[in-house]
């Protein structure tokens, strides 16, 4: 009876994780492509009448921001149940980079740099990541307080970056586009950690 019960216990806990699983990542997903599509409104922001929307934005553009979100919200929701996290969610940021996959888009970003604006959250979450999970931070403050004065300087950065920026001739315009995108990424490099496995925080 003892057995039995266990395993109907089992059943619903893997159940339950399951269906959080689902909701996380279908919360993920849209949360994922509302960010990309606020970034792709910043980059034509910036770019002005350079930039056009085409067939290859949804799924060069749109889609990847929906996996990344969607694998982020999986990852919230195994940390949530204090599960393993993924791998998979690691390294899903690599979506990002989808744009350079286009016909030509390597020798433009090579001699001009345009297609950068694909590399940026991608640089944006590895970095934070790496820095800000768990196991690295927990017993780390001035990692934390590093990342903060790392975050507070880009948005400045952000702001005059903007500002100086020859589609946005009008300076309190660009710089609210600037920390518009700089917004971005920050949200961005937060929502990185939740890649990462829970730290076990061992008493001492």
């Amino acid at each position: 009876m003892g057995a039995s019960g266990d395993r109907g216990r089992g059943g619903a806990l893997r159940a339950t994780v399951a269906r959080d699983d689902l909701r996380g990542a279908a919360l993920g997903a849209a949360a994922g492509l509302a960010w990309i599509g606020a970034l792709r409104v910043w980059m034509a922001l910036l770019a002005g009448s350079e930039s056009t929307v085409t067939w290859r934005t949804g799924p060069f553009v749109l889609l990847p921001g929906a996996i990344v979100g969607a694998a982020h919200g999986l990852g919230a929701s195994r940390r949530s149940h204090r599960e393993l996290v993924p791998m998979a969610v690691r390294w899903s940021p690599i979506a990002f980079a989808a744009p350079l996959l286009l016909p030509g888009a390597m020798p433009k970003l090579l001699h001009s740099g345009i297609g950068s604006g694909a590399l940026m959250p991608l640089t944006a979450m590895a970095v934070s990541g790496a820095v800000l999970r768990p196991a690295f931070a927990h017993d780390r403050p001035r990692v934390r307080q590093g990342a903060a004065v790392v975050a507070a300087l880009a948005i400045v950065g952000g702001m005059v970056g903007g500002a100086t920026t020859r589609a946005l001739a009008q300076p309190l315009r660009g710089a609210l586009v600037g920390l518009l995108g700089t917004s971005l990424l920050v949200l961005a490099g937060v929502a990185a950690p939740l890649a990462y496995d829970r730290a076990v925080v061992t008493p001492r």
